[in-house]
């Protein structure tokens, strides 16, 4: 947290051009210091697809912000991604922020993606994931944002 709010904007920058690690460190990072200033990129790259191997950090940066714009980026990322069964990168993840942010909001944009038979279902039984439960993914992202509150 402390690096986070050391950091420049220049440097935080400049992670976030950098490859999939330099790329995944600055959202944590963003994340942990709750620099929002970044919020607009994360939210750009999220809906081009371009989080890549980053999204898990993009993920608890999102669910860090908690706002309703970073669930309706989520859920959109989300609903692009589940499609294709054989695309294993950050789903989970991307669903558990989702996940947070609805319940700290009261809002319910994950509805038809967590169906019976949805999108959801489907990619989870192709998933080599441990668990299909979106509620276990939730947990897991929740356990990041309460761990980055109380530092």
């Amino acid at each position: 947290m402390d690096d986070g709010r050391r950091a420049s904007s220049a440097e935080l920058e400049g992670l976030l051009v950098g490859d999939w690690r330099e790329v995944s460190t600055g959202c944590w990072l963003i994340g942990f210091a709750q620099r929002w200033e970044f919020r607009a990129e994360l939210h750009r790259r999220l809906r081009a697809g371009e989080a890549g191997r980053a999204a898990k950090g993009m993920a608890f940066a999102l669910a860090r912000s908690g706002q309703a714009a970073d669930a309706k980026v989520l859920a959109h990322r989300l609903a692009a991604d589940l499609g294709d069964p054989a695309d294993r990168r950050h789903q989970p993840w991307v669903l558990g922020a989702l996940l947070v942010v609805e319940e700290r909001l009261g809002l319910e944009l994950s509805g038809e993606l967590l169906a019976p038979d949805g999108p959801w279902e489907r990619w989870a039984e192709a998933s080599t994931f441990h668990s299909r439960e979106s509620a276990e993914w939730a947990r897991l992202v929740r356990q990041w944002v309460e761990l980055a509150e109380a530092v």
